[in-house]
């Protein structure tokens, strides 16, 4: 039972922590709205608005490459895994 609870730590920890270390140590902080800032800021009138949506729907409809879906994914399986991890069968 003790090992089941430790797998399913180390599980979660490889899985949601060691990616946010391994980038904070490849490229240090990140700030999301650096990136807002960088690429989206340039919008000051309604043509801009017209003309950032028209170049960037399809990305934004693109829901597979959306970090929120991925991650919701990601939790997803993991809660499984780890549901099937400790079950008693």
């Amino acid at each position: 039972m003790n090992f089941r609870k430790i797998s399913s730590v180390v599980l979660f920890l490889i899985v949601f922590v060691l990616p946010i270390l391994i980038q904070y140590i490849s490229t240090g902080q990140y700030f999301s709205g650096n990136d807002f800032v960088e690429n989206h800021s340039y919008i000051r009138n309604l043509y801009e608005v017209w003309t950032h949506f028209s170049t960037n729907l399809i990305n934004y409809l693109f829901f597979v490459s959306n970090p929120i879906f991925i991650f919701f994914v990601v939790a997803y399986l993991v809660q499984s895994a780890m549901k099937w991890t400790m079950s008693d069968d």
